[in-house]
């Protein structure tokens, strides 16, 4: 369960996506909310391989992109939202 957070932490970094950020244990799985979490991750990671480092490679995107994805579905499956609410 640590390592799920950690990498939740690291690849989904919450601070920068609050006004657009799906809680993962309010995630309901609904085709609206999937596709929201999708938009949210492409974005960010954009913004960070495009934006912030040098690393634009449509490759790369779709790694992280992917990468993103399964720390959130990782983080859906918490049980304790009081230690998922500090780790966010």
């Amino acid at each position: 369960m640590k390592k799920i957070l950690f990498g939740l932490v690291i690849l989904f970094p919450f601070h920068v996506l609050a006004a657009d950020f799906i809680h993962p244990m309010d995630f309901d799985g609904s085709d609206a909310q999937k596709n929201k979490v999708v938009q949210i991750i492409k974005a960010r990671v954009k913004k960070d391989y495009c934006g912030t480092v040098d690393m634009c490679q449509p490759s790369m995107l779709r790694m992280m992109e992917q990468q993103n994805l399964n720390a959130f579905k990782d983080a859906t499956k918490a049980t304790n939202r009081e230690i998922m609410d500090r780790v966010i």
